[in-house]
């Protein structure tokens, strides 16, 4: 496995160069775009006329004139029907591009086998010229296929499952642990969670084959599945959140035995506000279930974790094994402040995420138990922009040193950080700060705030190179996971 086929490298020349040919068209789209909104913009003065000349146009030329302007006027919504359609091509090229690098490989494999008898040797051509240099025995093709679709492999570590017990549960008007299902003025799902709404995506409701055929087209090889957020509970009765916990939990494990190939691992859910009946289903799902930690909030009802009280949690973590993903749910620290334009998200979902990483180094929780596995969504939100401040603070700040005899920095390499940060650039400051050995993948799915062909998205960058792109894409989770 240590060394690849030189074919092992085409999936990603040809993922590449499917993605430049993405990013000429969408160049093209803007530049067309913007030449239709200047043939709008502008009109035909017709001919020049001067003083006293008679008006030569006839009721026709008016006409076509006319019909011009309406052609120019339309061109717009062509164009963007247009693009449409291509755009509907990428979900097609990201599949068509796997079956074409098979294919590739099991012809260049061909050619090996006849190079290999002294035969056809093209030393013009590097890749060849390699190949002629390996031994003439080979593994048999189907280990050989195995191989080179190990090297194209995807691992998404953020996606997540509102179970199918849940819909099934709801359907005409019936109830699962209290909470109801309604359609909103638009038709849309909605949630009814105790007091609060919830809007549920319609990929939401997608069946587990449903929703691996959506992964074949986005270039996904495998998830690791873990709850919808909105069903954490945490504002429960501790008994309720405990049962929804338990079931959400044993469907994660039965996809994951199901589709083990698809669904490689699960990270379960659990009554964070029952610290006691927590640890009990954190060991139910890692030594019964199967699956390989848990995704929590990065509170508790306004309680951040290195708090006395879930020391114990933490001790049973690291016991255990469990890999702990942070991921924040309903109110963040930005809600108080404006629930508007999608803040309390788009900025208060990385403003907790910041929060969770200083808590719980400052908090002594990392320190604590040095063997803990936590991966902070969404990049870790604000945390490696923010950690220059952080480390002056507890040069100048004694209560920031309270519990920390190391600048914040120091720790930054004891967490992992998904690649959702949506820029190249960003993703290479992440990378760059933290090390790429702690970046993984993640998609975020199936929400509006997932990237969009993910894969793909990685695979283009130029500012990352190929072992860089292999160590996100797979190697980190494969490793952290045991996948």
């Amino acid at each position: 496995m240590a060394t690849l086929h030189p074919s092992g490298v085409t999936y990603g020349r040809r993922a590449a160069a499917v993605n430049e040919s993405r990013a000429s068209e969408h160049g093209a789209r803007i530049a067309a775009q913007r030449a239709a909104r200047r043939d709008i913009g502008t009109s035909d003065p017709g001919p020049e006329r001067h003083v006293g000349q008679p008006d030569l146009a006839t009721h026709e030329d008016e006409a076509g004139r006319r019909a011009g302007l309406r052609r120019q006027r339309e061109s717009p919504h062509r164009l963007l029907r247009r693009f449409d359609e291509l755009d509907g091509r990428r979900a097609r090229e990201a599949a068509e591009v796997r079956s074409i690098d098979v294919q590739d490989f099991e012809q260049d494999e061909r050619q090996h086998e006849h190079e290999a008898d002294g035969v056809g040797r093209h030393p013009q051509d590097p890749a060849r010229a390699v190949r002629s240099h390996q031994p003439p025995h080979t593994p048999d093709r189907g280990a050989r296929s195995r191989c080179i679709l190990r090297a194209m492999r995807s691992l998404d570590i953020h996606a997540h499952v509102t179970p199918q017990c849940f819909w099934h549960a709801t359907e005409n008007g019936g109830e699962w642990y209290g909470i109801r299902r309604e359609r909103d003025a638009s038709g849309g799902e909605v949630a009814i969670v105790g007091p609060g709404r919830q809007s549920l995506p319609p990929k939401a409701r997608w069946t587990p084959e449903e929703r691996i055929a959506d992964m074949d087209s986005l270039g996904v090889d495998v998830q690791i599945v873990s709850t919808y957020v909105g069903f954490y509970n945490y504002h429960f009765d501790a008994e309720v959140a405990a049962g929804t916990a338990r079931a959400i939990n044993d469907e994660l494990a039965e996809m994951t035995r199901t589709w083990p190939k698809r669904f490689a691992a699960g990270l379960g859910t659990l009554p964070m506000q029952d610290v006691k009946a927590s640890i009990a289903e954190l060991e139910r799902c890692m030594m019964q279930l199967g699956l390989r930690g848990v995704e929590i909030n990065d509170h508790v009802n306004g309680r951040t974790l290195e708090e006395p009280e879930f020391r114990p949690f933490w001790k049973a973590v690291e016991e255990m094994g469990a890999v702990v993903f942070f991921h924040q749910a309903g109110e963040t620290l930005v809600s108080p402040r404006s629930k508007r334009y999608h803040l309390p998200n788009s900025i208060g979902n990385l403003a907790d995420r910041a929060v969770t990483f200083a808590t719980l180094v400052h908090g002594g929780v990392m320190d604590a138990y040095p063997n803990l596995k936590i991966v902070l969504g969404h990049g870790g939100g604000y945390t490696c922009y923010g950690i220059g401040r952080m480390d002056h603070a507890w040069r100048v700040r004694r209560e920031a040193r309270e519990h920390l005899a190391l600048p914040p920095s120091a720790y930054l390499q004891r967490f992992y950080y998904d690649c959702i940060v949506y820029t190249e650039e960003a993703l290479r400051f992440l990378i760059d700060t933290v090390g790429v050995e702690r970046v993984v993948f993640g998609t975020d799915w199936p929400y509006d705030m997932a990237l969009d062909w993910p894969v793909a998205w990685i695979l283009a960058m130029k500012s990352l190179t190929q072992d860089e792109k292999d160590a996100i894409l797979w190697k980190n989770l494969e490793r952290l996971l045991g996948v």
